[in-house]
C-alpha cells in the first residue's frame, strides 16, 4: 500500500509498505493515492502544498510603451525623492514630464532617437541604452527603474 509518512500535518514522505508497517511514535502514516511530499493533512482531508510567493516581484525585461508612459505620468518627482529644479521642473511635475524635459537635453542624435522611442515604439526594455543614457541626468537609480517596470508591468 501507498502511505503519507505525516509529521506535525505535513507529508513528509511517500512510501509502498506492507499492510503490517508500524510508523514510528511521532509520524502518521495514512494510505493515499495522491498526496506527495510537502502536502497538509488535517481532519482526514489531504491538501496539496501553497505554491511559493516570490519575495521580491522579477523586473519584467520590457514592458509595453503605453505601460511606461501611464507609469510615468503617475509618478511624481516628489515621489521618487527628486525635485526636477535642473529643468526647471517643481516635485509634483510628472516623472514623464522629466524624461521629456530630459530628451530635450541629449545630443541631436540621440535625442531624434529618444523622441522616435517615446513617440512610436511598442516596448521599452530595461536593458536599453537610452533608459541608461537618461537615469543619470533624471537622477534614477537602478532599484528606481526596477520599480517602474514592475508598477508598468502591473498596468493591463
Amino acid at each position: 500500500m501507498r502511505l503519507a509518512l505525516i509529521r506535525a500535518g505535513v507529508v513528509e514522505n511517500v512510501i509502498l509498505a506492507a499492510d503490517d508497517y508500524q510508523a514510528l511514535a511521532d509520524v502518521q502514516a495514512i494510505e493515499t493515492d495522491v498526496a506527495g511530499p510537502g502536502w497538509t493533512y488535517e481532519a482526514g482531508a489531504f491538501a496539496p502544498p501553497v505554491p511559493a510567493v516570490p519575495a521580491h516581484p522579477a523586473v519584467p525585461v520590457e514592458v509595453w510603451t503605453y505601460q511606461a508612459k501611464t507609469v510615468m505620468s503617475l509618478t511624481t518627482l516628489g515621489s521618487l525623492g527628486l525635485d526636477g529644479a535642473v529643468f526647471g521642473l517643481n516635485p509634483e511635475a510628472s516623472l514623464y514630464d522629466a524624461v521629456e524635459a530630459a530628451i530635450e537635453g541629449l545630443p541631436e542624435q540621440i535625442r531624434i532617437a529618444a523622441q522616435i522611442q517615446l513617440a512610436g515604439a511598442p516596448g521599452t526594455r530595461r536593458d536599453a541604452p537610452l533608459l541608461a543614457a537618461l537615469s543619470g541626468p533624471l537622477g534614477l537609480t537602478s532599484e528606481m527603474i526596477d520599480q517602474l517596470f514592475i508598477a508598468a508591468a502591473a498596468i493591463p
